[in-house]
């Protein structure tokens, strides 16, 4: 049990409703930001009762979007939603508490020249593009190499929440467990996405994956960056798919849900590491 201590208010700043006399908790959560009311909102789902301290007037902290000038609002980086691939959406039931989550309408890269741009996902939806090959070779990749990527992330599409669940929502690997990389969740996906499988990938950074494939540099460069700026380092060795995967967290999604969302069709995977004893 927890003793809050706090000015005593009779009624709440802001609507003006009774608040609670109550001051025992079984847990308290330091901060209302994304991180604090996840887990209050597990807490809570759990049966136990708990009290979120919030030093601001409202709650949100790094997802808020803020106006520090009227007419001129900002995201901070947090409100990129990179859980939504993630088990929370479903677990916590955020639909019927009128959450909203709608794909992404994607993104611009343009070349050096400025003559060609790569917009939204037209590259590897066939459907959205006439000749997507023909496309990439114009931004100055190979006929081999545009097809492999084009076929590697069009088998992405509907793995993309378990390749990142086996990456990101699954315990850590412990390397006493002794488990090969190439029995890992996240290279057991992966050896099934990319249309040629190669043991050398395993040795890789991501930037050596993409230049095997000649993929032109408006489209490599994008994906560098995702990988630098949230994750691993694109030139490090041996971290392709952790490098892959933290480019695609927020890729599928929208910083800004708009529709409603539906539940995933792909299950929660099954716990896919020996037991063993907890990483440090």
């Amino acid at each position: 049990m927890a003793q809050v201590s706090a000015p005593r208010r009779a009624v709440d700043a802001a609507t003006g409703e009774a608040l609670p006399g109550r001051n025992r908790f079984d847990f308290v959560v330091a901060g209302g930001g994304p991180n604090g009311l996840g887990i209050a909102a597990y807490l809570s789902k759990w049966g136990f009762s708990v009290c979120v301290l919030e030093a601001r007037p409202e709650v949100g902290g790094g997802a808020e979007n803020a106006e520090p000038l009227p007419g001129h609002s900002i995201d901070p980086h947090a409100s990129f939603f990179y859980g939504a691939q993630g088990p929370g959406v479903e677990q916590l039931e955020l639909g019927r508490y009128g959450f909203r989550l709608t794909h992404t309408s994607g993104s611009a890269s343009f070349t050096s020249d400025g003559r060609s741009m790569i917009h939204g996902r037209d590259i590897y939806e066939s459907a959205l593009a006439q000749d997507p090959v023909r496309y990439l070779e114009s931004l100055g990749g190979t006929a081999d190499g545009a097809k492999f990527f084009i076929e590697f992330m069009a088998n992405l599409q509907p793995r993309v929440q378990q390749l990142l669940r086996s990456l990101y929502w699954t315990p850590p690997y412990d390397h006493r467990w002794r488990v090969p990389r190439e029995e890992l969740p996240e290279t057991r996906i992966f050896k099934e996405i990319v249309p040629t499988w190669d043991d050398a990938f395993l040795d890789m950074s991501l930037y050596d994956f993409f230049a095997t494939m000649d993929l032109p540099d408006p489209l490599m460069c994008a994906q560098l960056i995702n990988a630098w700026g949230n994750g691993p380092h694109p030139y490090y060795k041996g971290m392709l798919i952790p490098a892959f995967g933290v480019g695609q967290l927020m890729g599928p999604t929208s910083p800004r849900p708009s529709v409603a969302c539906t539940p995933s069709s792909t299950p929660w995977p099954a716990a896919p590491w020996p037991t063993g004893p907890a990483s440090t």
